[in-house]
């Protein structure tokens, strides 16, 4: 059911950032191929938004040390399409099946679409922004601007 909203990722990532010296995280993790296999011990999955940048982030991270329990994590590949309409039902869907589901992303406006699909299953919420900057002005009306202040 997942291939409706993504496609498989990693085949565009060169083996050199596999190559760690030991167990590295792009030799250990579950691919979206996996999915179904391993769904009952996956806890985290990351989701790429746009592909280019997300096999960016993907060369640094998969050189990382494997974790302890490395069949909790999942690389579910690129989402197929970019809109916040499109991502929030899969957002939805694998915080419901207990998945903690990270965005590889480089399009802020998507935190909106993060915490509605939170919203609905969760009494607290705890965001991360992992960028350069961090757009926050309560001041400021503009969400394309400002997308935290929603």
């Amino acid at each position: 059911m997942l291939e409706n909203w993504l496609q498989p990722a990693g085949r565009d990532i060169p083996a050199s950032a596999f190559s760690t010296g030991g167990p590295s995280l792009g030799t250990s993790i579950l691919q979206l191929e996996d999915f179904s296999r391993g769904k009952d011990s996956v806890e985290v999955a990351l989701i790429g938004v746009h592909k280019q940048s997300a096999d960016e982030v993907r060369k640094q991270l998969y050189s990382l040390a494997s974790p302890e329990r490395p069949e909790a994590v999942i690389d579910l590949g690129n989402c197929r399409k970019t809109s916040g309409n499109f991502i929030g039902p899969l957002l939805k869907e694998l915080l419901q099946s207990g998945i903690l589901p990270i965005l590889l992303c480089e399009d802020q406006r998507l935190i909106a679409t993060q915490f509605q699909a939170y919203r609905g299953n969760r009494r607290s919420i705890n965001a991360v922004v992992v960028d350069e900057k961090i757009r926050f002005n309560p001041e400021e009306d503009d969400p394309a601007t400002f997308p935290l202040n929603k």
